[in-house]
This record gives structure tokens, sequence and C-alpha cells, in this order.
């Protein structure tokens, strides 16, 4: 990985200073507004920080990534979402998780030409989040430096401001006085707003400028440093084939054991389950735990493919084809679990947040299993994470309460 750019030009430094300055303000008068808390301290402070650094990339002599503002745009379709549906609570929290992927992907790539999705993808999310967060304050004293021996047009425009609130009060004064409504329509404009002026109130006030302030700045002048790094290839791990072997055999004798009692279970019932074993309890039985197995085999796989350094023969070769077709029959068995669990008990959220995690999961083992028959298959990392970001998209639009009661109705229609 290359070293840090630690020489920034006077005016970078200056536009850097302005910009994470304006944003402070505006987000600490926003968290005084009476208004939807998710709104004022989640949606609103992000797009001002993305309008803010967005602004700044452009004020570049730099030739920046066009195609970029598509991830910009789906973080906009992901904030929306808390206006369009009534988005459920556990999606509120998987919002800021996600936000915060697309948003490293977004300033990285809108400037970095070395920026990829692929298997290092976290390494450039932790270099978006300060590793240099007090250190990177260093560069405010050249900053202000700067910013006071900017061009005199700054300065008049401070004058021009101090100038006209005196103006504006008398003019708003005298206005509402004269007009009964517009000082009903004003009260109404300065209520939304929280203004306490008392001892504890100012010193939160204070805080959250510090706080916003040391954020946006160190994050900024983070991307800008970092903006020619390259994150190099993961070294592969030499795996000893017997250890191979021994690991995928096992493996594959623990499902096949598993299909073997799923298919008895469900035909001879050898182990005479008692009557009251109902399908519902069987379906909810181990539910969970099937999907935690299916993450660990896609994750077996991964390092496989990605991650290992190993003698490619036709017997590791048949091991990891099998692997993957247990898993997908692991899925099905999954899918087939919870259309009685559904069936007996109707659809939830977490029902159908469970039934979109399973068609992503069952995707992911397809795209594996062509990469394992077809070689010349090229497995895009790009193709992953579109997977990923619309299954998560679906979440948020469908798993919400109106949707959830529509498909309860039709279904109960369906199944008579």
């Amino acid at each position: 990985m290359n070293e840090r750019d630690n020489n920034i030009e006077n005016k970078t430094l200056k536009n850097i200073f302005i910009i994470t300055l304006i944003s402070s303000l505006i987000i600490t008068i926003i968290t005084r507004l009476e208004i939807d808390t998710y709104t004022k301290n989640i949606i609103l402070p992000i797009i001002i920080i993305l309008f803010g650094y967005t602004y700044f990339m452009n004020t570049l002599k730099k030739e920046i990534n066009i195609k970029s503002y598509f991830y910009l745009f789906l973080i906009i379709i992901v904030l929306l979402s808390y206006y369009i549906v009534p988005i459920a609570d556990i999606n509120k929290l998987l919002n800021i998780l996600v936000i915060g992927i697309l948003t490293s992907v977004y300033v990285y790539s809108l400037i970095n030409p070395n920026y990829k999705i692929d298997i290092n993808f976290i390494k450039w999310f932790t270099k978006l989040f300060p590793g240099y967060l007090f250190s990177n304050m260093e560069f405010i004293s050249p900053a202000m430096k700067s910013a006071k021996v900017s061009n005199q047009k700054n300065n008049n425009i401070l004058k021009g401001v101090l100038i006209s609130i005196p103006f504006l009060i008398i003019i708003i004064s005298l206005l509402t006085h004269g007009d009964a409504y517009f000082k009903m329509f004003i009260t109404k404009l300065l209520s939304t707003i929280n203004i306490d002026l008392s001892f504890n109130t100012l010193v939160s006030i204070t805080i959250t400028i510090v706080l916003s302030f040391i954020f946006i700045f160190s994050t900024i002048t983070n991307i800008y440093q970092t903006r020619n790094t390259q994150v190099g290839d993961i070294k592969k791990k030499k795996v000893d084939n017997t250890i191979s072997y021994i690991l995928l055999s096992v493996i594959n004798f623990a499902y096949l054991l598993f299909l073997i009692s799923e298919i008895s279970k469900l035909t001879t019932n050898f182990l005479n389950i008692p009557v009251e074993y109902t399908y519902a309890k069987y379906a909810r039985e181990g539910f969970f735990e099937l999907l935690g197995v299916s993450t660990i085999n896609f994750s077996v796989l991964i390092f496989y493919n990605k991650l290992a350094e190993y003698d490619h023969k036709k017997t590791i070769k048949y091991l990891l084809l099998s692997l993957i077709i247990f898993s997908i029959l692991l899925i099905f068995n999954s899918y087939y679990r919870m259309i009685l669990y559904i069936t007996e008990y109707s659809f939830t959220i977490l029902r159908m947040q469970v039934v979109l995690f399973l068609t992503m999961e069952l995707i992911f083992f397809i795209i594996i299993l062509i990469k394992q028959l077809k070689k010349t298959f090229r497995e895009r990392p790009y193709l992953y994470f579109a997977i990923l970001i619309t299954t998560y998209l679906l979440n948020i639009y469908l798993c919400q309460t109106d949707f959830i009661n529509y498909i309860n109705s039709y279904f109960k229609y369906w199944i008579g």
C-alpha cells in the first residue's frame, strides 16, 4: 500500500476547512430542530457531509470518476426509503451500516483511479473512518492561515452579512407588528428551532460543533491524502492437499448424513417420530442453524477460490463441487422449512428477510458452481456487490408492514 501524501496545498486545506466549518454549523443547527430524531441525527447529517465532500472534490483540478455518482444515487435511495415506506426498526439500523459501506465505495471511487471492489474491500472501508482522527488536526493551523490571507471577496461577504442582520431584524419586527398572520408564520417558523441559551445547551452546541468538525475535517483530509493509494493483492495461503482432502471429505460426509436423515424423516420415518411432531415444528427446528451452515460453506468456498493456494487436482475439484451441491440442497431444505412455517403462521418482516437472504445465497452458490465447472467464467466481485445491494433494497421496500399484510392476505387466499 502506498504511503499517505502529507503535502497538501494551502488552497486545498482552505477549501477543506471552509467546507468542514459550514457543514459542522449546519449539522449543529439541524440537531436543534424539533423534527424526527432519525432525520436530524442520521439522514440530514449524512446528506450534508456527502454534499460537502462532492463539492470539494469538484473544486479540485483533477479528473473524477463520473460513474461513481451511481453509488451516490444508491445512498440517496436508501436514505429516502425512510420517507417512502414505513421502514422496519431493524432496517433503520441496517441502513446505517449499508450507507457506511456505500459511502466508502463512493468517496474513494470518485477520486482514486486505483479503487476497485474486490476481496480487499474491507481495507478501503477501514481507511475511510479516520485512523488519523486527531493527528490530522495538525493541518487546521495552516488551513486557518490560508483562509485568513484569502482574497478580499470573503471579507466583503462577512461584512455584508454583519451589516444585513440589523436591517433584517428591524424589517421583520415592523412586518410582524403590521400583519398578524405574518407574525404567526414567523412564530411558528422560530418554534421549529429549539432556541435555548442555557449553559447546558451552549455546552451541547459547542460539543456538537467540535466533534462534527474533527470528524469531517479528518475524514476528508484522509481521503485526499490517500487519493492515489493502491491496495495490494492479498497473499494466498498455501494449503496442503492432504489437509484439504480430509477437511472437505469430513464436511461433505456430515452433510450427506444430514440429507439422508432429512429424507428418512419425511418418508420412511424409521425413527418413529411422534405424531405431535408437526410440519410447523419441523420448520422451526434448526432453521437458523441451517442458515449458519450455508454461510460457513460459502466462506470455505470463497477461501479455496480466492485465498488458498493448492494443487488443483480432480479430487479437490470434485470435493468442492460436492460442497457446492450440498450447500444448494441445504438452501432448498431451508426454503422448504420456511414455506411450511409461513403456511402455518403467515409472513412476518423477519421471515420475508430470511426468504430474501436465502435467495441471495442461492444466487451466490450458483455463480460459484458455474465458476467451478467453467474456468473461463469471469467471476467479477462487482456482481456479488450488485446482488448484495439489490437484495438489501428489496429488503427495505418489501419488508415493511403494509406489504407484509398484503402478501399475507393474498397468500391465505391462494392456499385456501
